[in-house]
């Protein structure tokens, strides 16, 4: 009687066809799309949008309080009592006006230099009354001089041909005609009621205020004995 004998060889060679099979069949299918990760952060927007809702980074400082809206607007209103803000441009530029003290009621000290001292006798001024009256007077420098309106008299002080001030002091640079200025007071009924400096070149930085008359400094006479 014939006996079978069942060797390892057929069960190796079953289970490699078995694996060639699965192989094929799995050709045919499309690969499996990867699946998008949801994030957690906030809804992404079209490219270039800000929505001022976007996340920040990991250990970003927050920027709460770094500017104001207000402040970005230019027309914006300023808090009460705020300085004004002055505007481009408004800055004072060297050498295009007098170095004018500042108005604070007190005369400072007038030192005039050897090279100007008696140099200069006189100046022309033109005024303009409140009542309209208009007129051009000679002043000679130390005395009064009556004007139009009989209650009223100027003295023309002091000449400087070449203004200067540190604040503290008033003096002539030169005897050249660089900044002509004059100091004047104003009586009215033999009281002094104003005192101030008038230029020539920059008369709208004339310290000199008076509601009775508007002076104007035109020229200087040079004393013709230096």
């Amino acid at each position: 009687m014939a006996v079978w004998s069942f060797s390892s060889r057929p069960s190796v060679a079953v289970a490699s066809a078995i694996i060639v099979l699965v192989m094929l069949s799995g050709c045919g299918q499309a690969p499996e799309e990867p699946v998008e990760k949801k994030s957690d952060s906030a809804a992404v927007t079209a490219p270039g949008v800000i929505t001022g809702n976007e996340a920040l980074p990991a250990g970003h400082p927050p920027i709460e309080g770094l500017q104001d809206p207000a402040l970005s607007d230019a027309g914006a209103a300023l808090p009460p009592n705020h300085l004004p803000v002055p505007e481009v441009g408004d800055e004072a530029r060297p050498g295009e006006e007098p170095e004018h003290p500042p108005n604070s009621g007190k005369e400072l000290v007038v030192a005039i230099p050897d090279s100007v001292k008696g140099r200069w006798s006189s100046v022309q001024l033109a005024l303009s009354l409140a009542d309209g009256t208009k007129r051009e007077i000679r002043a000679i420098l130390g005395e009064e001089t009556q004007l139009p309106d009989p209650g009223l008299m100027v003295r023309a002080e002091i000449f400087l041909p070449a203004y200067i001030s540190d604040f503290e002091t008033i003096k002539s640079a030169s005897n050249e005609l660089t900044n002509p200025a004059v100091k004047v007071r104003l009586f009215k009924d033999q009281k002094a009621v104003a005192v101030g400096w008038i230029f020539q070149n920059y008369p709208e930085f004339n310290s000199f205020k008076s509601e009775w008359v508007t002076l104007q400094l035109l020229s200087a006479e040079a004393d013709g004995t230096h």
